[in-house]
């Protein structure tokens, strides 16, 4: 199982698997990317962001000055 990913496209940036975390059912998701690939019985909080594909460098800044 993947723990993290980074991509060149985002320099210095790694992602975090949440799945890889222990009680990931307990984290608040505000943004989803890739939803196009999401399974049909899956369902996304109405208020969350989502991006069809992947999320963009301002919403990810966004998260990180949380």
């Amino acid at each position: 199982m993947r723990l993290f990913n980074t991509n060149t496209a985002r320099a210095g940036v790694a992602v975090i698997r949440a799945g890889s975390l222990d009680r990931s059912d307990e984290l608040d998701v505000p943004v989803h990317a890739w939803v196009k690939r999401k399974q049909p019985w899956l369902v996304l909080p109405k208020d969350a962001e989502m991006f069809e594909d992947a999320s963009t460098m301002e919403v990810l800044f966004k998260l990180f000055a949380r």
